[in-house]
């Protein structure tokens, strides 16, 4: 028979060893102090919302000068002014044909590869437009893309 203090050993050491088996399976855990109480820290002040529709209000073509008739090549010069605090890039223009009537006959979309400074300016000049479409006789230009470097 056993005796009564050897299994009392024996459960002793079964419990030490199921221990020793739990820390195993969790891993170590770091030893960490007790957390002092603190202040929360500031917040960072929220950045304003800049809508597209905005930034694109900011980017006007100015200083439009178009040549050509109807059916034959267009070219024009114009100036593409970045009135944001944030610099631009690869900006599409949409040119807008009309008609003696006023009615908007089509449109073309150009997409220029240039970069704009914030609060800066870029002069295109001469640039290739296509063919005026056969009864426009006036055209329009406006930005409506960017990128952001």
């Amino acid at each position: 028979m056993v005796s009564f203090s050897r299994f009392l050993g024996t459960i002793a050491g079964l419990i030490v060893l199921a221990g020793v088996v739990a820390v195993i399976r969790e891993g170590p855990q770091p030893h960490l102090p007790a957390a002092a109480p603190s202040a929360a820290p500031p917040a960072a002040p929220a950045k304003p919302t800049v809508y597209r529709w905005e930034v694109l209000e900011r980017l006007p073509v100015t200083k439009r000068v178009f040549r050509g008739t109807s059916g034959d090549p267009l070219t024009g010069s114009f100036t593409v002014e970045n009135k944001n605090d944030f610099a631009i890039k690869d900006f599409t223009i949409r040119f807008t044909f009309y008609g003696n009537s006023g009615s908007m006959i089509g449109s073309r979309d150009r997409t220029y590869y240039e970069l704009i400074s914030a609060k800066g300016s870029k002069r295109l000049k001469d640039a290739r437009l296509g063919f005026m479409p056969d009864q426009g006789t006036s055209v329009s230009a406006e930005v409506v893309d960017y990128g952001v470097p």
